[in-house]
């Protein structure tokens, strides 16, 4: 996956309804406009900081199975490389030592960029939110009995996207979020400091619960 198309991942799961069974509507929102909702079941808000995009984009691209085979693909390709350089040249064959290095030059810049990746993602993206709206991404989700709901707030406006729990084709972890991933690479992403309703645990259990009724 390219380092556009992993932006575009985390834009469109805040910023865009990108299906057709997405409830969208803008209207002019104030603080006081995000009350307690009475049929929410659990509510959760928070602001997309540089940091917290940054565990974003390294859980994306971990939990991304069509990387992870490219990944291993070209470690593989590489290291054989490297190991078949290394018996050539102590059989005596000291014209590859060049080649060799080269590999392992390629080898070192390929995983320096898996590292850093996720840093230049969350820089680009934040510096261009900030420039765009002055602030970071603001976001409210509610979920429902039958919807999760998430708002962007940010600037003054709420785009709301409404999907229901069909949606959702695995979940997963990290040290700041619950990520309920989706199709079309979406993702929902739940602070787990970020409960103004319910809990953590509480959440834990109701959406594994949901997962678990669609399998019926």
């Amino acid at each position: 996956m390219s380092e556009d198309e992993i932006r575009t991942d985390v834009e469109e799961t805040v910023t865009e309804a990108v299906t057709e069974e997405a409830e969208y509507e803008t209207d002019t929102m104030t603080e006081e406009d995000f009350e307690s909702d009475d049929d929410s079941i659990f509510e959760n808000r928070f602001e997309y900081t540089e940091g917290l995009l940054k565990e974003l984009y390294k859980g994306m691209l971990k939990w991304d199975k069509r990387r992870k085979v490219n990944s291993i693909i070209i470690y593989v390709l590489l290291t054989a490389n490297i190991i078949m350089n290394i018996i050539f040249i102590a059989l005596g064959n000291h014209g590859l030592i060049t080649l060799l290095i080269l590999s392992l030059i390629l080898l070192g810049i390929v995983l320096g960029f898996r590292f850093i990746e996720p840093i230049i993602l969350s820089k680009s993206v934040t510096s261009s939110y900030r420039k765009q709206y002055g602030k970071n991404m603001d976001v409210f989700i509610t979920f429902s009995e039958d919807y999760m709901t998430m708002h962007d707030i940010s600037v003054g406006t709420t785009h709301q996207e409404s999907l229901p729990y069909s949606r959702i084709t695995s979940i997963h972890e990290s040290e700041n979020f619950v990520v309920l991933k989706m199709d079309k690479r979406q993702t929902m992403n739940v602070y787990k400091k970020g409960f103004t309703k319910g809990t953590l645990e509480e959440f834990r259990v109701f959406i594994f619960d949901k997962m678990k009724e669609l399998e019926q």
